[in-house]
């Protein structure tokens, strides 16, 4: 299933075309050549030779708007402008989230950051922010998309208090699931569910199938993010990356402590499996639903399955 999902988020058609489109719109709005050349690399366009893998950029948004647009029929001309659009956006946040969080590592490279300086990465956060939403508005006049101003503003809002949320976890005394999914809420699920909206209703709105997107991506990432928290936590006992106290580990009871012993306490490892199956449970309703309403195919929704399949069997 691996090579599958590869297959999907690296050479499909759609991401040979939206990469082309990322590139041109760098190099056609960027005057500074040093700004130009640090979203070019921060992007991974600089070297297009090296071979891709699932810990490169899977431009998985941007996937999502594309396969949840399938039932239009539409061109893909058309929809790869809203797909671009959520991809700058996205980025925009990864190059700031690297440096509060001071990750070093992006895509298997240097940080953009690191790379050059905080200065030089936080002015191209600012650009590419600004930019994806001038971008959107410019071919939202050409294509006449819905106008998801209202959804975009609400977007900013909760990406960046769920950021705050993430920076002040270190200080929060007794930590509940329920402030985690808020977390995730805000960094991954509204970005997520404005790109699967945009997919499905790039000209017009329909408030019933908006909130079944927002059920969906809320549960979908929160299962994305728990697995990327617990390779966080292999990584952490194999003393190749620092943990932060956002991590899903710390909100069903562990330390530091017990991380230090290279391993997980069985009732850490029991309660994080309890809780992913039942998220597991919820998302595979919401699918089945939409898979009923015709809004996703199959195959769709098992990439979606396989991606965030999560194994605990293994105590870390």
């Amino acid at each position: 299933m691996t090579m599958n999902i590869i297959d999907e988020l690296f050479y499909s058609e759609q991401r040979k075309k939206l990469d082309s489109e990322l590139r041109e719109i760098i190099v056609n709005y960027t005057d500074s050549l040093s700004l130009r050349e640090n979203l070019l690399y921060h992007f991974g366009f600089e070297n297009p030779n090296i071979k891709p893998s699932l810990a490169h950029s899977k431009r998985l948004r941007a996937y999502l708007c594309f396969r949840f647009s399938e039932h239009l029929n539409i061109p893909l001309e058309k929809i790869i402008p809203l797909a671009a659009t959520i991809e700058m956006f996205h980025n925009s946040t990864l190059i700031i989230d690297d440096i509060q969080d001071n990750d070093t590592i992006r895509s298997n490279r240097l940080s953009l950051w690191k790379k050059t300086n905080v200065s030089q990465a936080i002015n191209a956060a600012f650009f590419l922010s600004n930019l994806s939403q001038a971008y959107f508005h410019q071919k939202r006049a050409e294509y006449n998309y819905y106008n998801y101003s209202f959804e975009i503003s609400s977007m900013i809002n909760k990406i960046v208090s769920g950021q705050q949320l993430d920076i002040n976890s270190s200080e929060i005394a007794n930590r509940a699931i329920m402030q985690y999914e808020k977390i995730v809420e805000g960094k991954t699920g509204v970005l997520i569910s404005l790109s699967c909206k945009m997919g499905y209703m790039p000209f017009d709105f329909i408030q019933e199938k908006s909130n079944l997107i927002d059920d969906f991506s809320n549960l979908f990432s929160i299962l994305h993010q728990i697995k990327d928290d617990i390779d966080d936590v292999k990584q952490f006992l194999n003393k190749n990356k620092s943990l932060d106290f956002s991590n899903v580990i710390f909100y069903f009871g562990s330390s530091k402590y017990e991380l230090d012993r290279n391993n997980l306490s069985r009732d850490v490892l029991d309660n994080l499996k309890n809780y992913s199956s039942n998220i597991t449970e919820k998302l595979e309703k919401i699918i089945d639903v939409m898979l009923c309403n015709n809004m996703i195919a199959k195959d769709l929704a098992d990439f979606i399955n396989a991606l965030v399949y999560i194994d605990l069997t293994k105590t870390y």
